[in-house]
């Protein structure tokens, strides 16, 4: 068992924190918040409160059977998706083992809301999001959702090229899995969610 307390938290998100992996530099381990509790643990369905089969963890296993099924199609992780490299048991409950995403220092990949605060949306931003975009409908990958906090800018030191990187909250969420079956119906919704993320960054590019 790997023991995280008491480690330096790189990054807290409304329902994760994400600690650097104690064993390996490149990767990084994320852990759901204790304050997740019984909304997560259970679901309502026809009137009726039922425990998810996952409990905390229901949005590790979207995650992994959706890049489970993007190898099962594509025979690669997309470079879309942060790679995810497995589970592990921590003092802090169960870990997801995922890849440490740099910029072009070696540092912590900025995510959309810490470039737009700095630069706002400009022309190479706009062109990283439309291949986002695109790279995500040629994968068929189904997103929970899309905001500026999930998306980070990284570099990959082989080549050195930047991408953007979804690095959470993909993966189908309803209980008939329509999106996952159609991919004409997953494209048009993410190109939704695409939209609404525009209108949500130029928003913030005018303040």
């Amino acid at each position: 068992m790997l023991e995280l307390r008491g480690a330096r938290t790189l990054a807290m998100g409304r329902t994760r924190w994400v600690y650097p992996h104690p064993d390996h530099e490149d990767r990084l381990i994320k852990i759901i918040r204790p304050q997740i509790g019984e909304e997560k643990e259970t679901r309502w369905f026809d009137g009726r409160k039922f425990r998810r089969r996952f409990g905390r963890y229901v949005s590790f296993s979207r995650e992994i059977n959706e890049l489970l099924s993007a190898w099962a199609r594509n025979r690669r992780c997309p470079p879309a998706l942060q790679k995810i490299h497995g589970l592990v048991e921590t003092d802090l409950g169960l870990g997801l083992v995922v890849e440490k995403l740099v910029d072009g220092n070696g540092h912590l990949a900025p995510t959309l809301d810490n470039l737009i605060a700095e630069r706002g949306l400009d022309g190479e931003l706009r062109r990283d999001i439309a291949a986002l975009e695109a790279e995500l409908d040629s994968s068929h990958i189904v997103l929970g959702e899309l905001h500026p906090g999930n998306i980070v800018r990284a570099n990959d030191p082989m080549t050195g090229v930047f991408r953007l990187v979804l690095v959470d909250s993909f993966g189908e969420k309803l209980l008939i899995p329509v999106l996952s079956m159609s991919r004409s119906l997953n494209r048009r919704r993410n190109r939704r969610l695409f939209t609404e993320l525009i209108r949500d960054l130029e928003r913030r590019s005018r303040v």
